[in-house]
């Protein structure tokens, strides 16, 4: 925390406990907060009353800790929350990586089935399940793995798939943290385009659709067209040759 100015200060509390006879050890960062309160000045004259402001008060009551870690004694795999701060230039989970030393578990697989339910539900919650939202997400996160060789940042996803909502995109960073992924992480742009590269559509009557994702957007390819009735069509345009299997 000296050598890095932008880590927050805070009151570190260590903890042993037991929870239905399972011992435990958590470690919580209480990050300092800014509040205004009145403070009372006596004088000869009578009492002067002043605004000021403190900038080390606790989160407590309606606050919320962002660093913790807890630890069960068996078996003794770490559950850790915590927000990246810049350290170098670079963002950093320093609480994870620098000050408890470990790693996360999850594999560049098993990160991208966890994308992959996170963007379903964000779909079906602000967007109805809508197909536009689906593509949407999805070309975000190509067009993420195209620009920096595989590299993922979620909070640059979030704002290019839902731009001025901020609720959404506040929702999808902070359920990608709850499930244990980094802000910042590498899975590869072979990886990423193979989960999210295609789209498909599957119609009540069975017909089924599938497309690279890209082209949702481009008119010259493919349209979804309203009918008069409600029901949906969807217009195929510039096949070329066509290979039947």
């Amino acid at each position: 925390m000296k050598q890095h100015a932008d880590i927050p200060e805070g009151d570190l509390l260590i903890v042993h406990f037991e929870n239905k006879r399972e011992k435990y050890i958590a470690i919580i960062k209480l990050n300092y907060l800014e509040c205004f309160t009145h403070q009372t000045k006596r004088s000869p004259a009578g009492a002067d009353n002043q605004i000021v402001k403190y900038a080390a008060v606790l989160p407590f009551g309606a606050g919320k800790t962002e660093e913790a870690c807890l630890i069960p004694f068996d078996p003794m795999v770490l559950k850790v929350i915590e927000k990246p701060f810049s350290i170098n230039g670079e963002m950093v989970n320093y609480f994870s990586e620098l000050f408890l030393e470990c790693d996360s578990s999850l594999s560049r697989k098993e990160a991208v089935q966890i994308l992959t339910e996170i963007s379903e539900e964000i779909n079906e919650k602000y967007f109805d399940g809508g197909i536009d939202t689906a593509v949407r997400m999805k070309t975000a996160l190509l067009e993420q793995a195209e620009e920096t060789s595989g590299e993922i940042s979620i909070e640059s996803v979030a704002a290019k798939a839902f731009q001025d909502n901020l609720e959404a995109r506040g929702d999808y960073i902070g359920l990608a943290r709850d499930a244990g992924l980094r802000v910042d992480m590498m899975l590869g742009e072979k990886l990423v385009r193979q989960y999210f590269g295609t789209q498909r559509i599957k119609a009540e009557n069975g017909i089924e659709l599938k497309f690279p994702a890209e082209l949702w957007e481009d008119s010259s390819s493919i349209e979804m067209i309203t009918q008069p009735d409600g029901s949906k069509a969807v217009l195929l345009k510039n096949l070329g040759q066509l290979d039947i299997r």
